[in-house]
């Protein structure tokens, strides 16, 4: 019998392993370098020049792989370009009209062009995440955990070469993305493999919203898989959860002394993780008004858009460094410098406007709230409190153009579908 025919005939013949191996490997190529190119710190270090990220030329390389590849992600960019071009188009002239705005408010080209080009790819990463919407989600899955892997990677050379700092970022609402699609889709080992490297960065992070997101996603995945797997997947999934809440609380158990001395022995490392927690609960519940330099700041921002929102009615348009520390006289009192980045819900107030603000934050509820008949009350409230935390701190994510392509995914994947005229495909 001719082999090739029996390997046909028999699934499990070595050939057939062997070409299934492969071929899984292929799949992860192009999600590994684009992960590698746009959202990675290697890439930033690679392209810096003078002190200044050079974006453009990963992107170049990015486009021009994609062009010979033509793979799952670079085909959904192609549909974007070709089939939603009035989409795109209409966000192109609506984010170089905040550029050219904020160029001269901020009277800083320059300042201006850096969140330009991140906003861009806000927007771009949003329409190529609303292609998967029904299309097999699988190549961004694999680019979530490829860009959060290469961000484990990038914390360890950091570690090993004694560069990690106090805080450690992250965009790590990709690994979130790809534990609502993995979901979705009832792939239960992405979504675990997803939420182990999550729970990985929020620990390593020092950041109070990391934890917060790590709990979301572990919310998230217990929703679906209430929501949206069979019997047999919810046994699995529930044992593997079972299983790393019990290594996890024999190692909190079984070094508990060193994870104290670890916080108590840098007092900057205690005072970013423990002690701002500490004090913001104290604060809120107690009203002892002892919270850190930047909750006082963001408690500020937000008291600023309640009280006067004439003066964030219109956009200031982008760049933020311009307006560092030269927001408002409002802010003198603090005796704080202040920027636009310490939230995103600010960042969207301030250089886009209420006017654009409102309508968008009222089109993400109404979102959350049009998703939850498929994917689950506890699924939607764990994607609620990953948006409301990205909104309260991170503005980061639409500065920061790794973080800001996995915002514009995040929002894909939770955007309401709308009734949208098919262009004939090919």
């Amino acid at each position: 019998m001719d082999i090739r025919l029996a390997s046909q005939r028999h699934p499990g013949h070595p050939e057939q392993i062997l070409n299934r191996a492969v071929s899984n490997v292929v799949k992860w190529i192009p999600p590994m370098l684009y992960a590698y190119l746009l959202a990675s710190t290697f890439a930033i270090k690679t392209f810096t020049f003078g002190g200044s990220y050079l974006f453009e030329a990963p992107l170049a390389l990015s486009i021009g792989f994609g062009l010979l590849a033509r793979d799952p992600l670079a085909r959904a960019a192609y549909r974007t370009v070709r089939y939603r071009r009035g989409h795109a188009l209409a966000l192109f002239l609506f984010i170089t009209t905040l550029f050219v705005v904020g160029a001269l408010v901020g009277q800083d080209v320059g300042y201006a062009y850096g969140d330009y080009r991140a906003n861009l790819m806000v927007a771009l990463a949003f329409l190529v995440g609303w292609e998967f919407r029904d299309r097999d989600p699988r190549p961004l899955i694999r680019f979530g955990i490829a860009t959060g892997a290469l961000a484990i990677l990038s914390w360890y050379f950091q570690l090993a070469s004694n560069d990690l700092e106090t805080k450690f970022t992250s965009p790590y609402v990709c690994l979130i993305v790809a534990i609502v699609l993995a979901c979705r889709i009832r792939r239960v080992v992405p979504a675990l493999v997803a939420l182990g490297m999550l729970i990985f960065l929020a620990a390593v992070s020092f950041y109070r919203q990391y934890w917060i997101g790590a709990g979301a996603g572990a919310l998230i995945l217990v929703g679906f898989m209430f929501a949206r797997f069979d019997a047999a997947a919810r046994v699995r999934t529930a044992a593997v959860l079972i299983a790393m809440a019990v290594v996890g609380v024999f190692a909190l158990h079984s070094y508990a002394a060193k994870i104290e001395s670890f916080f108590m022995d840098d007092q900057s490392r205690y005072i970013q993780s423990v002690g701002k927690t500490e004090n913001l609960m104290s604060a809120l519940g107690q009203g002892d008004n002892q919270m850190q330099q930047s909750d006082v700041v963001r408690m500020a921002y937000f008291q600023f858009m309640v009280e006067q929102p004439w003066k964030l009615a219109l956009p200031h348009g982008l760049g933020y460094r311009s307006a560092f520390d030269n927001i408002d006289p409002f802010f003198n009192k603090l005796n704080f410098d202040v920027t636009t980045i310490d939230s995103l819900l600010f960042y969207l107030a301030y250089h886009y406007g209420l006017v654009v603000t409102v309508p968008l934050l009222a089109w993400l509820a109404l979102s959350l709230l049009k998703c939850r008949a498929h994917d689950g009350t506890i699924a939607i409230l764990g994607l609620a409190i990953v948006l409301g935390i990205s909104l309260s701190f991170d503005g980061g994510q639409a500065v920061v153009i790794p973080r800001a392509i996995w915002l514009g995914i995040f929002v894909s994947c939770i955007a309401k579908p709308v009734r949208i005229r098919q262009a004939r495909r090919r």
